[in-house]
């Protein structure tokens, strides 16, 4: 992103003003945050304002529609029939996350979580986020798996090892 803001002059100022593109991944307790913490921070680079309820998921969609497009581009040049394929993973995020906000308002205004996440809200958070990206990934572990993913070792040990074969 820093060349391309340098390349076309989008950025005037010094890259020490710029936003962190990553945060912190023990904030990583619901989708929102997760994606918060691992790189969609970067939209607020381009302009976009925090505030209401339809600015936020205006933001949400929009972020997740162009990250959708960039991936698509990866995904026509595995093969024409795979178009698409990635699309669908982003805007189920999208949607997710929405879910997410409404369940969480809806507890909040019973009185739950109004101080803060507690412990165990953050327990059921972060089991929350596994979960949804273990079901969420599947389609995607089936269409590049097959193509050659994760054939070579790169490390001596593998945390998917146990999950990816249930995809080949």
């Amino acid at each position: 992103m820093a060349i391309v803001c340098v390349m076309t002059g989008l950025f005037n100022g010094n890259p020490e003003d710029w936003r962190p593109a990553f945060g912190k991944w023990s904030d990583a307790y619901t989708l929102r945050r997760f994606w918060g913490a691992t790189g969609q921070t970067l939209t607020l680079a381009f302009g976009f304002k925090k505030g209401s309820c339809a600015s936020s998921q205006t933001q949400l969609y929009a972020a997740f529609f162009v990250s959708g497009l960039i991936h698509t581009a990866c995904d026509a040049m595995v093969g024409k029939e795979y178009i698409g394929i990635r699309m669908k993973f982003f805007m189920a995020n999208a949607v997710a996350i929405t879910l997410e906000d409404t369940v969480i308002a809806a507890a909040r205004r019973i009185g739950i979580g109004r101080e803060g996440p507690a412990r165990w809200m953050k327990c059921i958070g972060y089991s929350w986020v596994v979960v949804w990206f273990y079901h969420a990934c599947q389609p995607e572990m089936h269409y590049i798996l097959p193509l050659g993913a994760a054939e070579e070792e790169v490390l001596p040990f593998s945390f998917v090892r146990s999950y990816a074969p249930a995809f080949m």
